[in-house]
């Protein structure tokens, strides 16, 4: 939802990302003679030279007539609009990737890489692609739908997988103020769009979004004179599979704030340990949790196959080096009795401590030897001590002013625009149940307030939120919130004696940077019998119930004296509780 603060790229149907010509001022024209014998490197002499392996065959040996096997163009042209002509400036987008990246990459008899094949095919219809999961959470937050996996798409025409499921394009703007929210304001990201022109957030569309990673500075960085320096291209002519974690961030500082979060970047902020360790996000995510499996996949927790026992095991059972659905994690081996994971950026190894280890050798913490703890949190419900939350979207639409549809680039009335910025706060994490039934962290999600005025000026909503259920429609979600810490993560008291993170809410409302409160408190998930407060737009989630916070509570009376006491004392726990409450006066005298 609050893709569009991080994102200011607009799409268009046919985006000048794909057609545009470089800007080669001063490689206007050529001889037939030189165009003849060098081709596109008549004006773009010094560009990096793929190797022969993403060359088509027919195209081997022709340098500088080879480009055409991806770009298309004239290579013969002596000028520069007829060399340009039909030429595609970045053949991975999504809308002509079926002419370009596809003539290898797709179909299940395609080139394979690192085992895998039909890329293209998996890409189109991966959430990374369609954005399905942000869609149905706008919709079903705001009351468009009460579908919590309502299927649509940023796809104009829909996608279908081989089992027919389907995501459907989305209706037209006036359907409803979310549907127009989302058109007109929120879908400036995933690959169909290209990132923002700017330091730190350019990147491409397509698959050049990751695989042709850009420089910092967003500036080209290579040899081909036309466009040294320039801004919106990547940092060199290159494809590659090595792509560092710098350049995953550019999309995903937006979104549940992954990218802020793992490396740590804003002030004050604490890394990733993973981040720290020198580790990139493709040494643990799978190459079919990013591009897609070939499924269609609603939410991202039914695309990631990742857990942490894949590499970290559990107290009693090694790692498994698989996904949920067997996905061999490739660059881990076990060497002797140790599982090392060799990163697949730099090739650094790293040795993966696991709780098996820890375990035999005594050296467990008491939180982890508590089977109860193992059995009903998620492991990051205690390693993820903060999250950044990004409290609310306060948007305004104006029907005296044109508004661009950012699917097909129409435009109607209706200008959508940010009334007030939101404001990211790093806090403690709020723990809620999530899909597999575990306590685990919960973001904020959608917490959307609207501002519309007529096509009269007159304001008819203002600072309005949709409701669910007499709810106003602000969302919490479970996430992996990527701040995990090793030694720093939380103490018994943080949780077993705090309000906030049972999602019983904040000291005060949040508000906006102007000052303006929120209509309700954002962080209050539930009520003290666990009844909620806000809207879960994921299915199977919601607040800790009655009798979690009445547990937690009974611990936190013990932590203040006992906090200390080894793991037999607390996996005996109900046994001491009751004793100490049906023995006061000697309970007392222990003190």
């Amino acid at each position: 939802m609050r893709r569009n603060i991080f994102y200011i790229a607009v799409i268009f149907m046919f985006s000048a990302q794909v057609f545009a010509a470089p800007e080669d001022k001063g490689f206007e024209t050529t001889t037939k003679e030189l165009a003849k014998s060098k081709g596109c490197l008549s004006c773009h002499e010094g560009i990096e030279e793929f190797p022969s392996w993403h060359i088509l065959p027919e195209l081997k040996g022709k340098r500088g007539k080879d480009c055409t096997g991806c770009h298309l163009g004239n290579p013969e042209a002596t000028a520069k609009s007829e060399a340009h002509k039909g030429m595609y400036a970045n053949p991975s987008d999504l809308r002509v990737i079926d002419k370009t990246c596809g003539q290898c990459h797709s179909g299940k008899d395609s080139v394979k890489v690192r085992g895998e094949t039909h890329h293209v095919d998996r890409v189109l219809i991966s959430p990374m692609a369609n954005n399905p999961g942000g869609i149905a959470g706008a919709l079903f937050s705001n009351d468009f739908t009460d579908d919590r996996l309502i299927n649509y798409t940023l796809s104009l025409k829909g996608v279908k997988d081989e089992k027919g499921n389907e995501l459907k394009p989305l209706p037209p703007s006036d359907t409803h103020l979310s549907i127009e929210m989302e058109r007109k304001s929120c879908l400036k990201c995933h690959l169909w769009a290209a990132g923002d022109k700017k330091p730190l957030f350019y990147r491409s569309s397509g698959c050049a979004a990751c695989h042709m990673p850009t420089a910092d500075d967003a500036t080209y960085q290579g040899g081909d004179p036309t466009v040294k320096g320039k801004l919106g291209y990547s940092k060199v002519h290159a494809i590659t599979t090595k792509i560092p974690s710098s350049q995953c961030v550019r999309c995903h500082k937006g979104g549940n704030r992954i990218g802020v979060s793992y490396t740590g970047e804003l002030k004050g902020h604490i890394p990733d340990v993973h981040y720290e360790k020198g580790m990139h996000c493709i040494d643990c995510h799978l190459s079919k949790e990013i591009m897609g499996d070939g499924n269609i996949h609603i939410k991202k927790w039914q695309a990631v196959e990742i857990r942490c026992e894949s590499c970290h095991g559990t107290p009693d059972s090694p790692p498994t080096i698989k996904g949920i659905r067997g996905t061999p994690i490739p660059n881990i081996e076990k060497e002797g009795d140790k599982y090392i994971l060799t990163s697949k950026y730099d090739g650094l190894k790293h040795i993966i401590p696991t709780l098996n280890f820890l375990k035999e050798k005594n050296l467990m913490p008491v939180q982890m030897a508590i089977p109860e703890h193992i059995k009903k949190l998620e492991c990051y419900a205690c390693h993820a001590v903060k999250q950044v939350n990004c409290y609310g979207c306060h948007f305004e639409v104006d029907r005296t002013k044109m508004g661009k549809d950012l699917l097909t680039g129409e435009e109607s009335p209706g200008a959508w625009k940010m009334a007030e910025n939101f404001a990211t706060k790093w806090k403690d994490t709020v723990l809620g149940i999530n899909h597999r039934g575990k306590v685990a962290p919960f973001q904020l999600g959608c917490a959307v307030n609207f501002t519309e005025i007529d096509k009269d000026g007159k304001k008819i909503k203002d600072f309005f939120a949709f409701n669910k259920k007499g709810i106003p429609s602000y969302v919490r979600a479970s996430a992996q919130p990527h701040t995990i810490q090793r030694r720093g993560m939380r103490g018994c008291s943080d949780c077993h004696n705090s309000n906030y993170v049972m999602g019983l809410g904040g000291s005060e409302t949040e508000k906006y940077p102007s000052g303006r409160q929120f209509i309700i408190d954002p962080d209050r998930m539930a009520d003290e019998k666990g009844n909620p407060q806000l809207i879960f737009s994921q299915p199977n989630q919601g607040a800790l119930t009655g009798e979690v916070i009445e547990d937690m509570r009974k611990v936190g009376k013990c932590v203040r004296c006992h906090e200390k006491e080894k793991a037999e004392f607390w996996i005996k726990f109900d046994e001491h509780y009751e004793w100490a409450e049906k023995n006061k006066d000697a309970h007392k005298a222990k003190w």
